[in-house]
């Protein structure tokens, strides 16, 4: 049986530092995952519609998804600090590139990254850019093994992005890119039952049917949101039919999920800029 343990975090951080709950992490904070062998975390970042995020491996090896513009590259750089990560191993790319050059070069040299891993669409466009690096693709239905029983598979890709698989043989998160009826009918042929939490997609037009929720049974799910965005409404109606935590980084900030061998934590830190929001 799979366990779940859904922290209400703001609750412990108000019990050791006397602040008020639903306060900001203050600047300077660092918040450590303690991530040891045969874990990983994952973590959602508030970036507008950017689709980014983290994963955190055993010995300080970090993994940065889809972390680059030029817009946004202050924002992320503050959520970074705020998890003490200085530098980072390997940039994950799953959507096609919408970056100018300048970001996936600073961002490279910011953070001393030492590989690319993409889907094989924009393989070449940045093998030629960053000559230098160590750039791979992962092919559909390829496997690559990150960590102590840790691994990341690309289970469907199309012209919108990748649809990648992280996880153990305990716990499984399975990260949405995009998907259409082809994409849908891929996935209803794969062993999924082990997936404890979906990051849903945020392309209002993808196909998601009450088979796919079905085939999935998550416990878990999170939802990239803008503030002033409206979300899906029957993909909304899907997650609470089926009885889904949702979690929403408009609403609630930074989201991070530890996967431990026998749990699973969720984790959520409110961010300033939400928590100074008038009604």
């Amino acid at each position: 049986m799979r366990i779940k343990i859904v922290l209400l975090f703001s609750i412990v951080y108000f019990l050791i530092t006397n602040q008020a709950i639903g306060s900001a992490l203050p600047e300077k904070s660092e918040i450590d995952m303690n991530v040891d062998s045969n874990e990983f975390a994952v973590t959602f970042f508030p970036i507008g519609t950017l689709e980014s995020g983290i994963i955190q491996l055993e010995n300080n090896q970090t993994i940065l998804i889809n972390g680059v513009t030029v817009e946004k590259e202050k924002e992320l750089n503050k959520y970074l600090s705020q998890y003490g990560i200085t530098s980072i191993q390997t940039l994950l790319i799953t959507k096609p590139l919408d970056l100018k050059e300048s970001a996936l070069v600073n961002v490279c040299e910011t953070y001393d990254i030492e590989s690319i891993l993409i889907s094989q669409k924009n393989y070449s466009y940045v093998k030629d850019l960053l000559s230098s690096l160590s750039v791979e693709y992962l092919d559909m239905n390829m496997s690559l093994s990150l960590a102590n029983g840790i691994s990341i598979k690309n289970l469907y890709e199309n012209d919108k992005g990748m649809n990648f698989l992280i996880g153990s043989r305990e716990h499984q998160l399975l990260w949405l890119t995009s998907l259409n009826k082809v994409g849908e009918k891929v996935h209803l042929t794969q062993p999924l039952s082990g997936v404890d939490v979906v990051k849903f997609p945020r392309d209002r037009q993808s196909h998601i049917t009450n088979q796919f929720f079905t085939h999935l049974d998550p416990q878990t799910a999170v939802l990239i949101q803008n503030n002033d965005k409206k979300l899906d409404e029957e993909l909304l109606e899907n997650i609470h039919e089926y009885w889904v935590d949702v979690y929403y980084t408009g609403q609630h900030g930074l989201i991070s999920i530890k996967f431990a061998e026998s749990q699973y934590e969720v984790l959520t830190f409110p961010v300033k800029s939400q928590t100074q929001k008038k009604d």
